[in-house]
């Protein structure tokens, strides 16, 4: 079969087409194995929260814990640090509920007074994460509470709040 000049240039353009295809799909699978490679490498790094340092956590520490008998001891401190309407669970959630979102309003607020824990009724766990402090509260029945702190332009406020459900403590 004879090819005109105009054919021979389109079966030859096109095979450089093709051969050029093949080397730029292989720079772009070599491309996608580096990137690959790299979060194998990076991203399988421990990543703990940093910790600070024992002087920045007492700081932390003894802040929160005037913010917190405060919290306690006065109605109205208490009620201008929480941000209504205030996401959390309400009391003995069932499963059916989980998905439900659920907020406490200002108007049916229950003020929260000071727990005693050195009788041994009550176990605290506190976690604090930065500007962050989970509070958990749990009784004897298998019952807690949660409680979620934050602190924001220099005043710790309660952002989170579930009433008693069914949990265990975690040691």
């Amino acid at each position: 079969m004879y090819l005109g000049r105009a054919e021979k240039n389109v079966s030859f353009s096109l095979f450089y087409i093709i051969i050029y295809m093949k080397s730029m799909a292989k720079q772009i699978y070599t491309g996608f194995l580096l990137v690959a490679i790299c979060l194998m490498v990076f991203g399988c790094t421990n990543n703990k929260p940093q910790v600070e340092s024992s002087e920045e956590q007492n700081e932390i520490s003894k802040d929160f814990d005037n913010f917190y008998k405060k919290f306690h001891r006065d109605s109205a401190f208490q009620l201008t640090h929480i941000r209504f309407p205030l996401p959390g669970r309400p009391t003995i959630q069932d499963s059916t509920q989980l998905e439900e979102e659920f907020y406490w309003e200002k108007d049916k607020w229950m003020i929260h007074e000071e727990v005693d824990f050195s009788t041994g009724e009550f176990k605290q766990e506190l976690t604090s994460m930065n500007d962050l402090v989970i509070e958990r509260v749990f009784l004897p029945q298998g019952l807690f509470i949660e409680r979620r702190f934050y602190k924001a332009d220099g005043d710790w406020a309660l952002i989170y709040y579930s009433d008693m459900n069914y949990g265990r403590q975690v040691n």
